[in-house]
């Protein structure tokens, strides 16, 4: 009883984690969708959309080996291993400023905006400090602290709204490099709190000592996770980077403002998720005999039910997208109603998309979504090309629509071929039938 008292405890410090994180996301977008000019918020967009490729190389990978490597009770090993990983992500973190500083001329050329260049240099400060602030909270996550997890993010958050009010009140923000920097100096604040809350988890007497081993089995972990990270990364950013080369950052900017809607559905969707890994998970180690029936039960339940709150939602924003985004931004990016409206749609595939990947990761099969996902990936660059020719930013959103339909097609047909766990729609209605009788 107990043990089952801190599960859900932990559960709902988890949700709660992950409604600020979303908050923070959709927040910094909407203010500086208001502040900045529709080019400079496209320059931004970019900006930190390659910041979340340096973090995926030099943080997340190395990031998902900490947690692997770091856990148990002991002390010492998490310290060593914390350390370690350190040593990793600013070794990967070189790299980055190496090729950042190389190629900033080519991009912001490829881009067609020659200050494209000093925000990217700025975007490595930022990188530098978030992985940093990351680490803390991997530390504390190997530990199972996430109420401190929560605490941090929401320190993040209070520290984000009153830099807000402050610099709204003197006008500080007027391009894309101040919001940088203003992203910068939130990032150190958040970090000085994060190091308090994970001083007493570490022992200081062995944080610094570097294992070869360690840094090799480190290194060998998180190139598998990097590569399963990237593929996510082409599929989720790669129509921003090509509205911004094929077009311009006007129409990226517009393409951004709509995109918020996508984080109102995957925060929808994350309770779902964290109750079906760790349930799926343990009931496959167990090897549970009637496992199959059980992922479908779970599946069709959890899509349902997730389906069930996204459908209000997508229903408003199909009906109302004018009002959505007058509440959001002002009279600023009202053009973007049909955005909106697609990215709706995409809201009611989310669920069962989810839901899919999902149950692959918790039957052991990770390596079936790295695959579909690059596939995912690949595909979605093939079709944004026509369809941002003809269709502009409308064509970006579809592609998108697009490839998850593909992505949730495969992920069915490969747990009905492979588990045998969906029955054909005659054997489900005679025994839905039967059970009434």
């Amino acid at each position: 009883m107990f043990q089952r008292k801190k599960i859900l405890i932990k559960s709902v410090y988890a949700l709660l984690d992950s409604a600020v994180v979303n908050l923070l996301g959709l927040l910094t977008v909407i203010y500086f969708a208001r502040v900045l000019p529709k080019a400079e918020f496209g320059v931004l967009t970019i900006a930190l959309c390659v910041n979340i490729l340096g973090i995926t190389f030099c943080d997340l990978s190395v990031g998902q080996a900490l947690i692997h490597y770091g856990t148990g009770d002991n002390k010492r090993n998490l310290s060593k291993t914390l350390f370690n990983s350190i040593v990793l992500k600013i070794l990967c973190f070189i790299l980055i400023v190496f090729s950042i500083s190389i190629f900033a001329y080519i991009i912001s050329t490829f881009f067609n905006n020659a200050l494209l260049a000093k925000v990217l240099m700025l975007v490595l400060v930022l990188i530098f400090f978030t992985f940093f602030y990351n680490s803390c909270l991997q530390t504390l996550n190997v530990k199972e602290k996430i109420h401190k997890m929560f605490y941090t993010d929401l320190i993040w958050l209070l520290t984000l709204i009153c830099g807000v009010y402050l610099v709204h009140s003197y006008d500080l923000i007027s391009n894309a490099s101040s919001a940088i920097i203003f992203l910068i100096l939130i990032r150190c604040a958040a970090l000085f709190f994060a190091v308090i809350f994970v001083s007493n988890e570490v022992c200081v007497k062995s944080f610094f000592r570097l294992d070869k081993t360690l840094l090799k089995k480190l290194s060998l972990y998180a190139r598998y996770s990097f590569t399963n990270s990237l593929g996510v990364f082409i599929f989720s950013k790669t129509d921003i980077f090509m509205l911004g080369f094929m077009l311009n950052n006007t129409y990226v900017a517009f393409y951004a403002s709509a995109l918020v809607v996508t984080n109102i559905f995957k925060f929808l969707n994350e309770p779902a998720t964290l109750i079906v890994l760790p349930m799926i998970s343990k009931l496959h180690h167990q090897k549970t005999a009637n496992l199959n029936k059980i992922i479908r039960r779970v599946f069709l339940t959890t899509g349902l039910t997730s389906l069930s709150v996204s459908i209000p939602i997508a229903v408003f924003l199909l009906v109302f997208p004018e009002y959505f985004l007058h509440l959001l931004y002002g009279p600023k990016y009202t053009e973007c109603t049909a955005l909106v409206r697609l990215f709706a749609i995409w809201g009611l595939i989310l669920p069962f998309y989810r839901c899919s990947a999902t149950i692959f990761n918790g039957i052991g099969f990770p390596q079936i979504n790295a695959r579909y996902t690059w596939f995912g990936g690949i595909f979605n660059v093939i079709l944004n090309l026509p369809l941002i020719y003809y269709f502009r930013a409308n064509g970006a959103a579809t592609a998108s629509i697009a490839t998850s339909i593909a992505l949730l097609l495969l992920f069915l047909h490969t747990l009905k071929k492979r588990f045998h766990i969906f029955k054909p729609a005659s054997c489900v209605l005679s025994t839905s039938l039967k059970a009434e009788m």
